[in-house]
C-alpha cells in the first residue's frame, strides 16, 4: 500500500470514530479519543515523509506491532469494536486501522 492510500484510509477511519464521540461517555469516550489521537499522530508522521508513492511503513510506536504502545492500541480498538458492535462503520474503521499495525 502506498502512503497516500494509507493516509486516506486512516483519515476515513478517524472520521468514523469521531462520529461516535457525542454518543459515548466515560471509559468508552476516552478509548475513542485515544484511538483518534494515535491515528492522527500516525497520519501526521506519514504525511511528514512526503513520499506519497512510497510503500507504507508504520512511523509511530502505536502502529509498530511489537511495541507495548501497539499492543495497548490493538486492545483499545478491539474494545471499541465490542462496545459499538451494532454500528458497522465503527467495526470497519477499527478493522481498517488494525490492518496498518505491523
Amino acid at each position: 500500500m502506498i502512503n497516500a492510500d494509507a493516509i486516506a484510509e486512516l483519515e476515513d477511519a478517524k472520521k468514523k470514530l469521531e462520529a461516535q464521540c457525542n454518543s459515548a461517555s466515560g471509559a468508552t469516550f476516552l478509548k475513542l479519543l485515544t484511538a483518534i489521537q494515535h491515528i492522527a499522530d500516525e497520519v501526521g508522521a506519514v504525511e511528514a515523509l512526503t513520499l506519497a508513492n512510497s510503500d507504507y511503513i508504520p512511523q509511530t510506536d502505536s502502529f509498530k506491532a511489537l511495541t507495548e504502545d501497539a499492543k495497548a492500541f490493538v486492545a483499545n480498538l478491539q474494545s471499541i469494536k465490542a462496545t459499538f458492535q451494532r454500528i458497522e462503520q465503527v467495526a470497519q474503521a477499527a478493522d481498517t486501522v488494525l490492518k496498518f499495525i505491523k
